[in-house]
């Protein structure tokens, strides 16, 4: 039951993932390849954004960024495999690569953090004070920030 207020999805293991608020409940939910619903999970903002990797899915909210381990067939219910990181930022993309979680918050420019997309241990890295960042790439030791003012490009030595 798909709503016209859809703001995002992702596509990973066979399975889509999608940020579909309705009926004044924010929600993310993960359907099979066929469309069957398998799991959804809500949260308390609106959500903007969505990705997985490996057993993990990924929901930008109004309020930060939700990181929720699966399991089995759907979303844990254990509340210790849940994070919330970015609180207070509006998250508007989510990428993930080179073990670098790169969250692209409008006003706030991109937050980045280390992470190995397989635990819960992950670590706020660096604030890239940007213009409006809508998405972020991280390539070669460079930040690609699409922005209101276009694209920007920072070289980050490590």
């Amino acid at each position: 039951d798909l709503n016209v207020d859809t703001n995002d999805m992702y596509f990973n293991n066979n399975q889509f993932f999608i940020a579909n608020s309705h009926e004044n409940i924010n929600s993310f939910e993960i359907y099979e390849k066929t469309g069957e619903l398998v799991d959804s999970y809500e949260v308390d903002s609106e959500v903007k954004s969505i990705y997985s990797i490996n057993n993990y899915v990924l929901a930008g909210t109004e309020n930060g960024c939700y990181i929720t381990l699966l399991e089995g067939d759907g979303i844990s219910d254990n509340e210790d495999s849940k994070l919330l990181i970015a609180e207070g930022h509006t998250v508007y993309d989510i990428h993930f690569n080179d073990n670098k979680l790169i969250l692209s918050t409008g006003i706030g420019g991109i937050i980045v953090y280390d992470w190995d997309g397989n635990s819960m241990d992950i670590n706020e890295d660096m604030r890239i004070h940007s213009s409006y960042a809508f998405t972020a790439r991280f390539i070669n030791n460079m930040y690609f920030i699409a922005t209101k003012n276009g694209l920007e490009i920072y070289n980050i030595e490590e």
